[in-house]
């Protein structure tokens, strides 16, 4: 999160019009999901990165890495979509023998799997190219001009700030952790996963409580203006 927001406001994209910025990603999204070919797809993937890297000038290292968390749970997926039983081996590419069972790749879902690793790939390629051209202000004023309720644009705002507050702690503690070698065994890693599970739940309630205490200060009326 940290992360997203800082590329997000340190680009050479960032005052550009947001409506044009969440409109081109919009459009991707709307290619990955409404056309059935992997080339589309993959098309879709090298724009993206040749805009964020030669028009946004965004450091391509930094931007590739925000594709891990979602990457791993797309190879997950795929693998499972892949993967069959059966009592013969006349449907598998490769597979190995468990008692009477085989378990393998099938061939049939070669295509729906590689399909949906590349709809998957340009999907998330297209909402992180808004989220890290568009700060979430921007975001909020596009969906204000879409006639967007005002409660869900409320309700984005906080959630974002929350989540980008819990974001802060944990990797705050985590890099205590590391610093004390609270990682270097089973025993330490589960004592030092409790202790931060512990400890974030406090943090982040107080550092609620001083966001709220912030908005009330500023006599925060319940509404965010743009």
């Amino acid at each position: 999160m940290n992360t997203i927001d800082s590329l997000a406001t340190n680009n050479r994209l960032t005052k550009t019009n947001p409506v044009l910025k969440a409109g081109l990603g919009i459009f991707f999204l709307a290619l990955a999901f409404f056309i059935d070919r992997w080339e589309i797809h993959l098309a879709i993937v090298i724009l993206t990165l040749i805009v964020v890297r030669f028009v946004a000038k965004i450091n391509l290292k930094k931007f590739i890495k925000l594709y891990k968390i979602p990457a791993a749970f797309i190879v997950l997926g795929v693998i499972s979509i892949l993967i069959g039983f059966g009592y013969n081996t006349e449907n598998y590419t490769h597979y190995i023998k468990i008692g009477n069972i085989y378990a393998g790749f099938q061939k049939s879902m070669i295509n729906d799997a590689k399909l949906i690793l590349s709809r998957s790939l340009a999907a998330i390629s297209a909402t992180f190219f808004i989220s890290v051209t568009t700060p979430i202000t921007q975001l909020a004023q596009v969906l204000k001009k879409m006639h967007a309720p005002q409660e869900f644009i409320e309700q984005m705002i906080l959630m974002y700030r929350f989540i980008q507050i819990f974001s802060i702690e944990l990797e705050a503690m985590h890099s205590a952790g590391e610093l004390k070698h609270g990682f270097e065994s089973p025993k330490t890693w589960l004592r030092s996963i409790s202790e931060i599970t512990k400890m974030l739940f406090f943090r982040v309630m107080r550092s609620y409580t001083d966001f709220k205490n912030a908005l009330d200060l500023k006599l925060f009326d319940g509404n965010f203006y743009f």
